[in-house]
């Protein structure tokens, strides 16, 4: 029994002297004193590191653009401008090069500061200070071919003067932009009243010259669009008789709501990532295309389509290729209360599972099991957090339709039905069905700004007329369960099986023996490289001496050709451009000298 224990043998020979010994008997197996801890693998350690470091997407994330890692189109690292913010930053890209204008327009309305640009173009652009002391502040866009963008590529932000409450962008055409729905609202708008607002809105001074005619230009647009709607009196009258025989077809109507039936969408993003190539850097093709994709009538659509058809002959025909008919929002059915025209769900799972992809297959697959149980687990307690009816994001689209109010009038009708103008635009909304004649209520499930008008004028709750899909509760349901749990590697039995690696992976192994092969997604052409900096690849050098491309002037072969000044610089002192002095050219190799004195 004591195993050789010199403890145990003790115990016996005290007992000789006592005449007794007391022995207890213990099961090991059920009063075991140290468990054996077993240590995890290097596997299950990477696997819980990246699980750990998952992060569920933004909920603000603008669809037009490609989501990160995604499989189809660019995955770039540049600040894109955010219309509306008034910000500016250094890397920043632009569709287009009148963009940039507008954003440099915002940074100055917003902080009320005096910008003029100082060069115009269509390939490059910059804007300095407009006051007359010596600041410092400038920024300059030009394209870049590469990426096929507008990027600003100087930017000094700090200001050393003294706002003087003038702007020199501030023009007549600008305040005729700003206040073109005001006057055409209240067309006897004074010019005081808008020199007035501005100095109000932006803490800037306009003269009266430039109201008067910024409102000049906005009464010739009105007059504009009185003359072409005048013009469509006979569309009018085929319109009220076609409403006319809608009222006999109402059971057709709801027949189709009780008996939807099933639609098949394309996905336009994918539709714009292959125009993308055939057409690349033609900035425009990107505006133009997601607004058909998201024209909601047909009368939109096919404006829409005519403007690109105005743009380019080339694009329009290889867009009705595709049939834009299966990814616009015009023939859609309103059943499913979805104004998706994409697929980024997918590619947001994509993004969330990328870390998993350069794994062993078994370990990217338990990655890519547990992170889904992380973010259905996220969603959850989000979901039982939220105080509401409704998630804030819905409450978010809400908000931002009710911007859009002042512009809207109402004027009541019977039955539930009302008339909402916007602009010289009428709209027939039916607030028992839930509808109007933009279809953003039918297709989206939540009010429009013409139903938002009407609800905010009969003190309605707004709440009560948001479709029941977007109901909290609803929510909860959706992530009440889970992914079953599975044990870990350490209790799976071995089959004994092996499982024969790719070909290509075991020749990649061979012909880079003692590195590890990192495999890695092909790129298409129309994608980022890997390198992010602004690169000169690509770009043709131009010699400085003779203006030959291919070399430069420390290497130029026309030795005796006097070297090309292109630009004088500015003195900092006193802001005078140095004059070029033809004796001091360099006629030999290497860079030229000045000579002392």
């Amino acid at each position: 029994m004591s195993n050789g224990d010199p403890m145990f043998l003790n115990m016996c020979e005290a007992g000789k002297w006592r005449g007794m010994i007391n022995i207890f008997l213990v099961n090991t197996t059920e009063h075991c004193e140290v468990e054996e801890q077993v240590m995890p693998s290097e596997e299950e350690i990477r696997i819980e590191n990246n699980v750990a470091s998952f992060v569920d997407e933004d909920e603000n994330f603008d669809h037009h653009n490609t989501p990160p890692n995604s499989d189809d189109e660019d995955n770039e690292s540049f600040v894109r401008f955010r219309p509306g913010s008034g910000e500016l930053e250094l890397r920043q890209v632009f569709d287009t090069i009148e963009e940039f204008k507008e954003a440099v327009l915002e940074y100055a309305l917003k902080g009320g500061w005096n910008i003029k640009l100082n060069k115009w173009g269509d390939i490059k652009s910059s804007a300095v200070c407009g006051t007359k002391e010596d600041c410092p502040w400038r920024i300059y866009c030009s394209y870049e071919e590469r990426i096929g963008k507008w990027m600003v590529k100087t930017f000094s932000d700090k200001h050393r003067c003294q706002k003087d409450g003038y702007c020199k962008l501030l023009k007549s055409a600008v305040i005729c932009k700003l206040f073109l729905n005001d006057i055409r609202t209240d067309p006897e708008l004074k010019p005081r009243f808008i020199q007035d607002q501005i100095e109000q809105r932006y803490n800037l001074i306009a003269t009266i010259d430039k109201c008067k005619k910024g409102k000049a230009k906005a009464i010739d647009i009105i007059n504009h669009d009185h003359e072409e709607q005048f013009s469509r009196l006979k569309d009018y009258r085929l319109a009220l008789l076609e409403l006319t025989i809608k009222l006999f077809s109402g059971l057709l109507n709801a027949v189709e709501r009780i008996l939807p039936n099933v639609e098949h969408r394309m996905c336009a993003r994918h539709i714009y990532g292959n125009l993308k190539k055939l057409f690349p850097r033609q900035h425009e093709i990107k505006t133009l295309f997601w607004r058909v994709a998201e024209s909601c009538t047909v009368r939109e659509y096919e404006a829409n389509l005519e403007a690109v058809k105005r743009y380019d002959l080339r694009l329009y025909e290889a867009i009705m290729e595709k049939n834009p008919m299966n990814c616009s929002l015009a023939f859609f059915s309103p059943t499913s209360s979805c104004v998706d025209v994409h697929n980024n769900i997918s590619e947001s799972f994509n993004n969330a599972i990328d870390p998993a992809r350069y794994m062993p297959m078994v370990e990217m697959l338990e990655t890519i099991r547990r992170t889904a149980m992380v973010r259905i687990d996220m969603r959850k307690k989000k979901a039982a957090d939220h105080i509401g009816r409704f998630p804030s994001r819905i409450m978010k689209m809400i908000d931002k339709e009710q911007e859009k109010l002042k512009f809207c009038k109402m004027i009541p009708g019977g039955d539930g039905r009302c008339e909402v103008r916007e602009g010289n635009v009428s709209h027939s909304v039916n607030m028992r069905l839930r509808t109007c004649a933009c279809r953003r209520w039918d297709m989206s499930g939540i009010p429009c700004r013409h139903a938002l008008r009407i609800i905010t004028e009969k003190k309605l709750d707004y709440e009560d007329y948001i479709s029941s899909f977007y109901l909290n509760s609803r929510q909860q349901q959706i992530y009440s369960d889970s992914i079953r749990p599975v044990n870990g590697m350490c209790f799976w039995d071995r089959t004994g099986a092996s499982v024969l690696p790719p070909p290509s992976l075991v020749e990649n192994t061979e012909n880079n023996r003692g590195r590890k092969p990192k495999p890695k997604r092909k790129k298409g052409r129309n994608e980022s490289p890997t390198r992010k900096k602004v690169s000169r690849d690509k770009r043709i050098m131009h010699c400085g001496r003779c203006g030959v491309a291919g070399h430069n002037a420390t290497k130029c072969p026309n030795i005796g050709v006097p070297i090309k000044h292109k630009y004088g610089r500015k003195k900092a002192s006193t802001g005078r451009v140095e004059e070029h002095d033809p004796i001091s050219e360099d006629f030999g190799e290497g860079p030229s000298q000045q000579t002392q004195d």
